[in-house]
């Protein structure tokens, strides 16, 4: 892989693995309380987003700053959105 692209990937990746875990044990109380019969579904969700490259929130990111970063959202917002886009092809 291209070694300016394993270094844009290396400066966020962190952040976007931190924020998938995050928001995974976030929905997973959120589940307990509604339905323990979802907590498996979740429970697998979290194993399969170990790993990876994290493209699709790297595309995220990469677009909000190609288009000149002067955007109103700040960067964690934008990382966010990235981190939803991996938690939608999860499933």
């Amino acid at each position: 892989m291209n070694k300016v692209l394993l270094d844009f990937i290396g400066q966020y990746k962190e952040k976007v693995d931190l924020g998938i875990e995050q928001e995974l044990e976030r929905r997973l109380e959120e589940v307990r309380d509604i339905s323990p019969h979802l907590v498996p579904i979740l429970e697998a969700m979290k194993e399969l987003s170990v790993g990876g490259k994290r493209l699709r929130a790297m595309l995220v990111i990469l677009g909000y700053q190609l288009a000149g970063e002067n955007m109103v959202s700040p960067l964690q917002e934008i990382i966010r959105a990235g981190v939803m886009m991996e938690i939608f092809h999860l499933g």
